[in-house]
């Protein structure tokens, strides 16, 4: 049976696009109800979360206020009975974070948190990932020590954001049990095998260093006592140190010292860098024995760290060791040896000139002028202040040798000649 269209139009390329015009309306009309469908029913949906949020709240807060366990049990009861789980999920966070530590444990310890975990643990087996990493934000939500053996399975999930996630619900809902874990689950950066098209292969998933710091922070080593905090650090592969030095740090200084004081004596060398580091920015109070130790460690990243030190701790009596630093092979020791003596004040800026006109090693010169002009450009007043207050006299009885370096006669005189700095400059004989 032929189409009455077809009588009007003979043409089947006309009737083709006469087709596609009126799916186009049609798909018009279409969208237009479910728009107008969407705008009457999403007001009430809303209306509906909000009444059930609001219902949620209340019997949180009223369970608050009073101990009387039957009472908890029958509230929790009509409370699952006459609001969705995701309206008491919504209320539960909304209070949780507002509350003191005796009553999150309360709450966390009621019939309302049971159920809302039973929903979690559902989530966590779902086939989605995103489901199964909502689970896991909830779990942690809930803090309860029953999930635990859930979250250390998930440790080994195959998408990296919800084995992650689970280890920092982990790290929250047992610290303990997270500390066993969690070390080695960062160490051996997560490996996991996938099973895809019957072909094994390997998935890596590498924590970056801020996910690391994040787990080991959430575990609150600062807690542990200094004893158990350093053979803990003794115990930690050298990839992991650096990770439990910037925790710590994050964390507060206090307990950070002594495993910094550790770092800088490891032999690992970038674990002793990132022992300087976490000095030299959080200005720990490292000794000066081992702050002259940095300065002449075998390792450049080292020397260079170590000289940030001093300038963070404004350690003036070690102005001579920072110009003989200006003398070290490598340009980033150099540039920041002559950074700190600026930080110094007017006697860093005082020795910073001074080498700048009598040291007899070139780049030790070059470099002091360079940051001296660098500086000056800044118009930084300290250093203005120290420069107009110097009085450098000629410098006679110079040689020029083919070295294109400038020895340093001892009859000359200037006002930067201390007994300190001639240490340190070498001398004609």
């Amino acid at each position: 049976m032929e189409f009455p269209l077809s009588t009007f139009i003979r043409d089947p390329l006309y009737r083709l696009a006469t087709w596609i015009i009126i799916l186009q309306l049609l798909l018009i009309c279409g969208a237009a109800c479910v728009a107008g469908i969407i705008r009457w029913i999403k007001p009430k949906l809303e209306a509906k979360r909000y009444r059930g949020e609001s219902i949620a709240r209340g019997v949180l807060l009223n369970f608050l206020s009073h101990r009387e366990q039957l009472l908890e049990e029958s509230e929790a009861l009509e409370l699952f009975d006459d609001v969705s789980i995701r309206a008491v999920i919504t209320a539960f966070e909304q209070v949780v974070t507002r509350i003191g530590e005796v009553e999150q444990r309360r709450l966390r310890s009621s019939l309302i948190a049971l159920g809302i975990e039973t929903h979690a643990l559902n989530l966590t087996r779902s086939w989605w990932w995103w489901r199964r990493l909502e689970g896991a934000l909830l779990l942690r939500s809930v803090g309860a020590e029953t999930s635990e053996v859930r979250l250390v399975e998930m440790l080994s999930d195959p998408h990296p954001s919800v084995s992650f996630y689970a280890a920092w619900a982990l790290a929250r809902v047992s610290p303990i049990t997270g500390l066993r874990e969690l070390i080695p689950y960062i160490e051996t950066e997560g490996v996991q095998q996938l099973q895809k098209s019957s072909l094994k292969r390997v998935m890596e998933v590498r924590l970056s260093f801020s996910q690391q710091v994040t787990l080991l922070k959430e575990l609150q080593l600062e807690l542990l006592p200094e004893r158990e905090l350093e053979d803990l650090f003794e115990r930690l592969s050298p990839s992991l140190k650096p990770v439990m030095i910037e925790a710590l740090i994050q964390s507060g200084r206090g307990s950070a010292l002594s495993i910094v004081r550790l770092g800088i004596s490891s032999s690992d060398g970038e674990v002793r860098i990132s022992s300087f580091k976490a000095a030299a920015i959080s200005k720990l109070s490292l000794d000066e024995h081992e702050i002259k130790q940095g300065l002449i460690d075998p390792l450049w990243p080292v020397r260079a760290q170590a000289v940030k030190v001093v300038a963070a701790r404004k350690l003036i009596n070690l102005v001579p060791e920072l110009c003989q630093c200006l003398t070290d092979e490598q340009w980033w020791v150099r540039h920041n040896s002559a950074q700190a003596l600026v930080h110094l004040g007017s006697s860093g800026v005082e020795a910073l000139s001074y080498v700048s006109s009598f040291s007899t090693d070139r780049f030790a010169r070059d470099m002091s002028r360079l940051v001296l002009s660098e500086t000056i450009m800044t118009s930084d007043p300290k250093v203005m202040g120290a420069l107009d207050t110097q009085q450098l006299s000629p410098l006679p009885h110079v040689q020029s040798g083919n070295d294109e370096s400038t020895r340093f006669d001892p009859a000359s005189r200037s006002s930067l000649l201390t007994s300190e700095l001639t240490v340190i400059i070498p001398q004609d004989s």
